[in-house]
């Protein structure tokens, strides 16, 4: 019972990954779950900076911001506040879910090169 619930769910992470658009969306995860960058500025620097190396076309903090709330949504990121430290604003910080950490890994790598 417990290899088809895994299979079930080997099969809906590679479905979920592989609808995902527009591709940006895997360059954050990719910086999330191999990267490990849990600062979200410094998590769209390198999405765009990987976007500009792939010759995709590079977005604005807000509209990447917006794919990494949808992330979170969908449930593939953890969002949480780490509060201010002494400062002004609020410190966010973005964590990878409990999903089957190698294969997420694996399956954004493979989509990424068929672009």
């Amino acid at each position: 019972m417990e290899t088809a619930k895994e299979e079930v769910e080997r099969g809906y992470i590679l479905r979920s990954l592989t609808a995902l658009q527009p591709p940006h969306k895997l360059l954050l995860l990719k910086g999330v779950y191999e990267q490990r960058i849990s600062s979200p500025s410094q998590l769209y620097e390198y999405a765009n900076t990987q976007a500009r190396r792939l010759g995709l076309s590079v977005y604005t903090y807000k509209r990447l911001s917006e794919f990494l709330n949808n992330l979170h949504v969908e449930g593939w990121v953890k969002i949480t506040r780490r509060g201010a430290a002494g400062r002004r604003g609020v410190l966010w910080e973005v964590l990878p879910t409990e999903e089957d950490i190698d294969l997420v890994k694996a399956t954004i790598d493979k989509l990424l090169t068929q672009l």
